[in-house]
């Protein structure tokens, strides 16, 4: 007998978002309220760049599927470490044309050829990063650092 055949059912999720002269402010959210900034300037606040909410919203979702894929594993880690980078297209407006993800696993449970199978699985079942791969390069790079060894007393 075969795997089971997993069917997702649409999910809705309703954000109220408000704007005014600062930015665009998502309201209500679990842990407060969000704003997306138009400019970078102390003048209007805190807050951040709508493409630093994309990037981080595909380092958060690949982060957090990794954390399951390994624990289906069963494979111990002491640290993970992402590091997003993008790349825009002038041209095109500041499109955002590339995104880099590198992760940095801490770990003796897990070596390179394994890391290699993490970046496509990653790759392959991170929601954020399959609802944007047909318009972004999204390149994921893992590295494997060994755990420092813990000395016995």
């Amino acid at each position: 007998m075969g795997g089971k055949l997993q069917i997702s059912r649409s999910r809705k999720m309703t954000i109220k978002y408000e704007m005014d002269d600062v930015g665009v402010h998502a309201i209500g959210l679990n842990h407060g309220t969000l704003t997306a900034v138009t400019q970078l300037d102390e003048e209007y606040g805190l807050g951040f760049a709508s493409s630093q909410l994309l990037v981080s919203s595909l380092a958060g979702c690949s982060g957090l599927t990794l954390r399951q894929i390994l624990k289906k594993m069963r494979k111990s880690y002491s640290g993970v470490s992402i590091t997003a980078e993008m790349e825009r297209n002038d041209q095109k407006r500041k499109r955002i044309e590339v995104v880099h993800l590198n992760f940095i696993i801490t770990s003796n449970d897990i070596d390179d050829d394994l890391a290699a199978k993490l970046a496509e699985l990653v790759h392959n079942n991170c929601p954020m990063i399959q609802s944007v791969c047909d318009a972004i390069d999204v390149r994921e790079n893992f590295k494997v650092q060994p755990a420092a060894e813990t000395a016995e007393a």
